[in-house]
């Protein structure tokens, strides 16, 4: 996109957090932390360019395991099983310590 075209529309705070369905405190401190708007005097301006670099800072990486799992590896895998298996027994491990320990302070106090 070219600086002109960037510049055709430019939109206040107020227009900007409509458009964007947020509100405008929302979205100023949002775009000053990472320096997407401009500021003149109180002023808090946005070009067209801002709003798409603004929602594309506010899209969320996936957090699922199945988002982030290859493509190529099949669901019913060997190392997925095994790794399942795994995880279930630091579970395991994990949940008797934490009763072991709680005993022993049920009997020490």
């Amino acid at each position: 996109m070219s600086l002109k075209a960037a510049l055709e529309t430019i939109y206040t705070l107020q227009e900007a957090a409509e458009k964007m369905r947020l509100k405008p405190r929302t979205l100023a401190k949002f775009a000053q932390e990472r320096g997407i708007c401009s500021v003149r005097g109180r002023a808090i301006l946005f070009s067209e360019g801002d709003l798409v670099a603004l929602w594309e800072a506010m899209r969320c990486a996936p957090t699922s395991v199945f988002h982030a799992r290859p493509s190529s590896q099949s669901v019913g895998s060997t190392d997925g099983r095994a790794a399942l298996e795994k995880a279930r027994k630091i579970m395991a491990q994990h949940k008797e310590d934490r009763l072991r320990r709680r005993e022993a302070r049920r009997k020490a106090g």
